[in-house]
């Protein structure tokens, strides 16, 4: 299953997505460019108005309603990507940014792409989660 599939399917109980954002990608790529057709642009409208810029520290959480549900989209501003559509795994700045906003927001589950963030068993970001769970998807 793919993120989009888990965050809109009631049953996985996963309605907080995260999502990298870069500043020079432009439509979203990977998983925040998937969600965001699903989500019919709701993504792309906030970046437009400058809900965020990509830069690398950013960190803005963006709800939307859409079919009568909630969820939230969790957008990690990595800076500008060397190339553009491709991942590399995220730095240690990047992952501890990312921890500190999850434990802050007490959020328990969270749906996150492997692909976009290039994570396998031995990256350090899924060895201590500091108390959320992570519904990695392919």
């Amino acid at each position: 299953m793919s993120l989009q599939d888990v965050l809109l399917d009631p049953k996985s109980g996963v309605t907080t997505a995260l999502v990298r954002t870069y500043e020079n990608e432009r439509p979203l790529l990977g998983a925040g460019g998937e969600l965001d057709w699903r989500f019919q642009g709701a993504i792309t409208r906030f970046v437009k108005t400058g809900g965020i810029k990509g830069k690398k520290g950013e960190c803005v959480l963006l709800p939307i309603r859409f079919k009568s549900r909630d969820y939230k989209i969790l957008l990690i501003g990595c800076g500008p990507n060397p190339h553009p559509g491709k991942r590399a795994p995220i730095d240690e700045a990047t992952g501890a940014l990312i921890k500190k906003s999850l434990v802050a927001l007490k959020y328990k589950s969270i749906g996150i792409s492997k692909a976009d963030f290039v994570i396998d068993s031995e990256s350090e970001f899924i060895k201590d989660t500091g108390g959320f769970t992570l519904c990695i998807t392919p």
